[in-house]
């Protein structure tokens, strides 16, 4: 993150518990598309 800006921060935690994927990003808004797709393709690679 940006000193003084607001951001977003995402964990894509497993059943088991398992951090699988997390990202922060420097802006407010973040494609809800974008997190979704990133998130099918990263419980994909975990499988």
């Amino acid at each position: 993150m940006h000193a003084d800006l607001p951001g977003h921060g995402f964990v894509l935690i497993d059943r088991q518990g398992v951090v699988r994927w997390a990202k922060n990003y420097p802006s407010m808004r973040v494609d809800p598309r974008y997190l979704l797709n990133t998130a099918k393709t990263a419980l994909k690679a975990h499988k």
